[in-house]
């Protein structure tokens, strides 16, 4: 469950957790865009009889600042799963990149992650990825 904080009623107003909300993840993509709040990514721990499992997500949803309600976004060239990623917001554009999209153990020990030098440039008015080049781009970070 999450909310959002009112500064002109100087109130919180508890969301709707409906289908299309992202549900709870670490480490997520959150960025306010125009037309509302953007959540991609992230990690989320699912306990399985083996023990647990962590599960890196390539989804989101857009919380419509109007309506409060939220809509999934598209996945069709969205970034692979990944947690931790650089992200930048102006407008209703949002730039998602690196991070880090394999966990095999603690992530301070680099023999454990896999780092992300690729990303995507999110449209919301058209809910639209649009991958970004890796020529020239930094290295995994």
């Amino acid at each position: 469950m999450g909310a959002v904080f009112s500064p002109a009623k100087n109130r919180w107003q508890v969301l709707p957790f409906g289908a299309a909300a992202p549900g709870i993840r670490a480490n997520a993509v959150q960025a306010p865009l125009t037309s509302g709040l953007v959540v991609w990514g992230g990690l989320s721990h699912v306990q399985t009889q083996a023990g647990q499992l962590n599960k890196l997500h390539d989804t989101g949803a857009l919380l419509d600042w109007t309506s409060l309600q939220w809509r999934a976004l598209s996945t069709t060239n969205a970034p692979s799963p990944r947690e931790r990623a650089a992200s930048g917001a102006t407008g209703d554009t949002l730039v998602v990149w690196g991070g880090v999209t394999q966990i095999n153990g603690p992530c301070y020990d680099e023999r454990y992650c896999t780092l992300a030098n690729d990303g995507a440039i999110y449209d919301a008015v058209n809910d639209r990825w649009t991958p970004m080049p890796s020529a020239g781009a930094p290295s995994p970070r």
